[in-house]
């Protein structure tokens, strides 16, 4: 299902939709099994780990190339929202998530996050992947990609504008965004 709505969203609106199964199944380029694929890479870092990121932490240590650009990326979601909001076009947000799974995979294979040097720097590099994990997740709820238990996502207060081409109201932003503890 999550597949299915990325493919019609992620065109422009005014573009005639041609949906291929098994092009858009890939785990690799801009489909939504790529950044599926990249939410549960993160979930394996966690799962690995013993200790449980603490966010009261100086992030300066987070000095890396690809640790900056995820965090650059992550901080760029309220602008994609916004914009995606103001411009009633959904393929911002879909964009985007293809855009953070890209600069996650990056840190992925750069960053050796459960071999770092210091358990400082392990936290703060968990705290990332978290960051990361979240914002991703918040993103593919947003345009109904389902990986979440079916009573999460019918409690999520969104509307769609069913026709031709999917539209998300601004109703549905400020529904959804307003519960999300930032």
């Amino acid at each position: 299902v999550g597949t299915i709505r990325y493919e019609m969203i992620k065109p422009d609106l005014d573009k005639i939709i041609t949906f291929d199964l098994k092009n858009s199944l890939r785990l690799e380029g801009d489909t939504c099994s790529y950044i599926q694929y990249s939410y549960a890479r993160a979930s394996r870092i966690l799962e690995k780990t013993e200790s449980k990121p603490n966010f009261d932490l100086e992030f300066a240590i987070l000095s890396s190339e690809y640790e900056k650009n995820l965090i650059k990326k992550i901080a760029m979601f309220d602008v994609q929202v916004n914009d995606s909001v103001k411009n009633l076009s959904p393929k911002v947000i879909a964009k985007y998530s293809y855009d953070l799974a890209v600069t996650f995979s990056s840190f992925y294979e750069h960053v050796k996050v459960l071999a770092s040097e210091t358990t400082e720097l392990l936290n703060a590099r968990l705290c990332l992947v978290v960051s990361f994990q979240k914002t991703l997740k918040t993103s593919l709820v947003s345009f109904g990609s389902i990986f979440l238990s079916s009573s999460i996502l019918s409690s999520l207060n969104f509307f769609f504008f069913f026709s031709a081409k999917f539209t998300i109201s601004a109703v549905f932003w400020y529904a959804f965004l307003k519960d999300i503890e930032w």
